[in-house]
């Protein structure tokens, strides 16, 4: 049986819909990380940018994946809590090459990715030429 074309349409709103709050949320924790050098806990991204334990998987696991950032220890009170850090600056992006406006385009899982380009504010690693 095939569906009908309002049926398809709706559901590729949806998909367009989330992949759009999936981005969101990665720039979110790319945000936060870059005003973190040290690093931050998922715990902490739940906390402070009110997403839930799957949603900041997702987008945690899919920037781990494309390596932007890393998992690192961060020290917390009296003990260590796993959480992440931004990796270092991907070869080929450079912060005084960036455009004059907020953010550039890096492709990503979905195609691209848009990363604010304050995110390497804090100069970790791999500086320009």
């Amino acid at each position: 049986m095939a569906s009908s074309p309002l049926l398809e349409a709706g559901r590729s709103r949806l998909k367009q819909r989330k992949a759009a709050t999936r981005a969101r949320h990665r720039v979110q924790i790319l945000q936060t990380l870059g005003d973190k050098p040290d690093g931050e806990t998922a715990r902490y991204f739940r906390d402070t940018l009110n997403l839930g334990t799957v949603q900041v998987r997702i987008a945690v696991r899919s920037l781990l994946a494309e390596g932007l950032i890393l998992q690192t220890w961060i020290a917390k009170r009296d003990r260590d809590e796993a959480g992440y850090r931004l990796a270092p600056r991907p070869v080929g992006i450079c912060q005084n090459k960036l455009p004059e406006h907020d953010e550039t385009v890096i492709p990503g899982e979905a195609g691209s990715v848009f990363l604010p380009a304050g995110v390497w504010r804090h100069g970790l690693g791999n500086e320009c030429e």
